[in-house]
C-alpha cells in the first residue's frame, strides 16, 4: 500500500518555508539594496555639503626649498647651477602644479611632469607635500604609466588631507620609477 502522505522532517521543511519567504520578498526589503542605496545617499550628501561652501582659489606652487615671496628674482641662475626654484627629483621635472578642493574637501591637485630620466618609463609614482611654516599640510599621492624619454604625463594626485587657503611650499618626490 502507497502512503499519501509523505514522511518530512519539521526542522527540514521549518528551513525550506523560511528560504522560501526570503527569496520571495520584494527587492527593497533585501540588505544589499539597502545598504547600496544607504551608502548612495550619504555621497550624495557628502558631495552636497561640500559644494555648497564657497569655492577657494587655488594655491600657487612654490618648492619647498624657496619661501614665498612677492618680488621677481633679479637675476637668473648661471646655466649649470641648478634652479632652486624648479620642483624635480631622479630626473623627473614638475612643469606645472595646480592644487584645487578634488570635490570631497580634501587637497586634489592635477601636475604636468617631464620625463628627463634619460629612458622610456613603464610607470613611476609620486609624492607631492605641501608645507605651510615648515609643518606638512597635506600628502598628495600621484603616478604615471608609458611615459617615453623627453614626454610630459598629466599626473592627478589625490589626498585624504582636508583643503585648506594659505601660502603653502611644496615639496615633490619620486617614489619609484621603472
Amino acid at each position: 500500500m502507497a502512503e499519501t502522505a509523505q514522511n518530512i522532517d519539521p526542522k527540514a521543511q521549518a528551513k525550506a518555508d523560511k528560504a522560501y519567504a526570503k527569496a520571495m520578498r520584494p527587492w527593497y526589503k533585501k540588505k544589499r539594496y539597502i545598504i547600496g542605496l544607504g551608502l548612495l545617499l550619504l555621497i550624495v550628501i557628502g558631495v552636497a555639503a561640500n559644494a555648497s561652501g564657497g569655492e577657494d582659489p587655488p594655491s600657487t606652487a612654490q618648492p619647498a626649498n624657496q619661501e614665498p615671496s612677492a618680488e621677481e628674482p633679479a637675476a637668473e641662475a648661471p646655466a649649470e647651477a641648478a634652479d632652486p626654484t624648479v620642483l624635480a627629483d631622479d630626473g623627473w621635472e614638475v612643469d606645472t602644479f595646480n592644487v584645487a578642493d578634488n570635490g570631497i574637501g580634501s587637497f586634489g591637485a592635477s601636475a604636468r611632469i617631464v620625463n628627463n630620466t634619460g629612458g622610456d618609463v613603464g610607470a613611476a609614482t609620486f609624492t607631492m607635500t605641501v608645507l605651510e611654516g615648515g609643518d606638512i599640510i597635506a600628502t598628495l599621492i600621484g603616478s604615471a604609466m608609458g611615459v617615453a624619454a623627453g614626454d610630459t604625463a598629466t599626473v592627478d594626485f589625490v589626498s585624504d588631507d582636508p583643503i585648506r587657503t594659505g601660502q603653502f611650499v611644496y615639496d615633490f618626490q619620486v617614489d619609484a620609477s621603472f
